[in-house]
């Protein structure tokens, strides 16, 4: 069993998930759906969250809660704008 994650490393930029990323977003026209939150869910999992472990609630006993973090489309947003940034020699904030 992987140990607890508590941050994502930022979302990858490279060639390789650039692509699976526009794949997921401009799926086939034969698609029934896209696959954003496919892709969120497999790089999440590839960062090492276990998406199905879960742990008592901070607040309220007996409420148990998600123990690993997953992506969010705006995870993946924030990190092609940064890309963006880079690339153009923008300082980021």
């Amino acid at each position: 069993m992987p140990g607890r994650i508590v941050k994502l490393p930022p979302w990858p930029v490279d060639e390789q998930s650039l692509e699976l990323l526009h794949r997921a977003v401009r799926p086939p026209e034969d698609a029934q759906r896209s696959s954003l939150g496919d892709i969120c869910r497999m790089f999440s999992e590839l960062a090492g969250s276990d998406l199905n472990a879960i742990e008592p609630g901070p607040w309220l006993q007996g409420i148990t809660v998600f123990r690993d973090p997953e992506y969010h489309p705006s995870d993946i947003i924030a990190a092609l704008v940064e890309e963006i940034w880079r690339l153009r020699g923008r300082a980021m904030t």
